[in-house]
């Protein structure tokens, strides 16, 4: 009689829990939160406009609470890949009366690198090395500045400077978003070459080089880039560009005189001294 007792005991413990927990999760499938403040700390330089683009959820919103843990994972993830923090982290702060504030925690990354920059002029080193004589003057040196988080509205600014074998110099200078809507962005960039060595022909295998104290070869091109963030995952472009390069009378004649005749090859720069697109 007792084990009888113990049983219905045990089965109706366990249907209470099994009634308890549906009823909870009943509850939290049709509660609905509403959300008060969004918070963010350790964004020291990054504007926290930047931050909030990339949330789904904005002050006054409301939401049912089972899916808010789901929400606030995939927006931690947004935040993380703008690559200017080195941790992100998402929190909720409850308030009584279905109420939350979400708190975003952050960790700034260094966003000023200067990298020194020595690289071979040549296609790769076995060339410079059999080919060259491992001459040190083949070499190309200078500087490359990468700001990060420029102004604080991820902006980035690349600078290239070279100078050595062949003197060159680019630029890069990223804007995500020009509106206040934070759709639309530009990027500007130049570039500018000036080598006194230019490769005009191949002889066994090897670039025969001019070389000359003038300039043989002035290249330079702007270009301006539209982009368009249509949602979190979708960036549409468009780019306009130009590019010109000229040549010296010195490779001309280098040329002409090398081919046996007084015109150059058609094949460099489709037999013109000028040449652009």
């Amino acid at each position: 009689m007792k084990g009888k007792f113990l049983f219905l005991f045990l089965i109706t413990g366990l249907m209470g829990s099994f009634v308890s927990a549906n009823a909870q999760t009943s509850t939290d499938t049709l509660r609905m939160v509403h959300l008060n403040r969004v918070l963010v700390i350790g964004n020291k330089k990054t504007k926290k406009w930047i931050i909030d683009r990339e949330l789904s959820l904005r002050p006054g919103d409301s939401i049912p609470y089972y899916q808010l843990k789901n929400i606030l994972e995939k927006d931690r993830i947004k935040i993380y890949n703008l690559r200017l923090f080195h941790t992100a982290n998402l929190r909720i702060l409850d308030y009584p009366v279905n109420q939350f504030d979400i708190l975003i925690e952050l960790e700034e990354r260094w966003y000023f690198w200067p990298i020194p920059v020595f690289e071979l002029s040549d296609r790769n080193f076995n060339e410079w090395w059999q080919n060259y004589d491992h001459k040190i003057n083949r070499v190309n040196y200078g500087m490359k500045l990468l700001i990060f988080n420029f102004r604080g509205r991820n902006e980035t600014i690349w600078l290239n400077a070279g100078m050595g074998f062949t003197r060159k110099f680019d630029l890069i200078y990223r804007i995500p978003y020009i509106d206040k809507k934070q759709k639309q962005g530009l990027i500007f960039d130049a570039n500018f070459s000036e080598p006194k060595n230019l490769a005009y022909r191949t002889l066994d295998h090897k670039l025969v080089f001019i070389k000359d104290d003038q300039t043989l070869r002035k290249r330079y091109g702007v270009g301006i880039t539209y982009t368009y963030r249509k949602n979190f995952y979708e960036t549409h472009s468009v780019r306009l560009e130009y590019d010109k390069s000229t040549i010296s009378d010195t490779v001309i004649l280098k040329i002409a005189n090398g081919l046996g005749n007084d015109r150059p090859s058609p094949y460099f720069l489709n037999n013109k001294k000028t040449q652009w697109y």
